[in-house]
């Protein structure tokens, strides 16, 4: 089942396998409800995925169109989504009080918004942490942050196009270094996230305050940046982030001298 989970990865060795343990092997799910022909198609290897399930009849074909329908659901709904990783490894839902509640299930992913603040605005949003992720990495990602259907070991963060802080290791992380962030969050902390692309800086607030080690924590080239997502990276912990439009934010956003306005990620365009 593993080799299947893959997918192209072991193209010749799906194969195989499906021809060998047909649909009984085919249908194993991951927590997610995921199956290999879901990842498949999910990265792009619909050729693969079809001849996987020609090999397990009526129930091949059932799981292929469950697979189109359900990938093609998780690359067009919601303000947020999940841009590196397996969808199926995070439960989002939008539904609840206070903003999108987002479930880790124990494997790296990161959820990036799909509203993009350009350059020479000004936009803010807030994770509640509802528990505590070994790992977090919160913050934001540039226009050339790639995404990555399936496993990735490249966090926010990670890289020089994505900065974020971590109130659980009590680091900064910017392309693949880390700095000193002497804060622990804890459950029911609201972690403020602001990106100023006029001035070309960073906010970071826990429930409101932007005192240090808070406040301005990063500065930015705004020009190389060509506007910033929401994003953040989990692994284990259960968080509800709001991106405003529509849901009343907790806390403000930091105080511009020139009296300039944030606004939420949820009322920016699509891009």
């Amino acid at each position: 089942v593993s080799v299947l989970m893959v997918g192209s990865m072991h193209s010749e060795v799906c194969r195989y396998v499906a021809r060998e343990g047909g649909a009984g092997l085919v249908a194993i799910a991951d927590r997610g409800g995921w199956t290999a022909v879901h990842r498949m198609v999910y990265c792009g290897e619909e050729d693969i995925a079809c001849e996987v399930a020609s090999h397990c009849g009526e129930e091949g074909q059932r799981l292929l169109e469950a697979a189109q329908k359900e990938s093609s659901e998780v690359a067009e709904k919601g303000s947020l989504f999940v841009y590196r990783g397996w969808p199926s490894k995070v439960r989002m839902d939008e539904g609840g009080q206070g903003g999108v509640n987002v479930e880790f299930g124990g494997e790296f992913c990161t959820v990036r918004s799909r509203g993009l603040c350009p350059k020479g605005g000004r936009a803010y949003y807030e994770i509640e942490v509802v528990s505590v992720d070994f790992c977090p990495q919160f913050g934001f990602s540039a226009v050339g942050f790639e995404q990555v259907k399936g496993k990735s070991n490249e966090d926010v963060g990670d890289d020089a196009l994505s900065w974020g802080v971590d109130g659980a290791r009590r680091l900064k992380w910017h392309n693949g270094t880390t700095g000193q962030y002497d804060c622990t969050w804890r459950e029911g902390d609201v972690i403020g996230l602001a990106c100023d692309l006029v001035g070309g800086k960073i906010f970071v607030s826990v429930n409101g305050d932007f005192s240090l080690p808070n406040g301005a924590v990063y500065d930015i080239d705004v020009e190389e940046s060509g506007g910033l997502y929401a994003a953040f990276t989990g692994q284990s912990g259960h968080v509800r982030c709001n991106l405003g439009g529509g849901v009343a934010f907790k806390h403000s956003p930091p105080q511009e001298d020139d009296g300039g306005a944030y606004v939420g990620f949820g009322e920016l365009a699509w891009a």
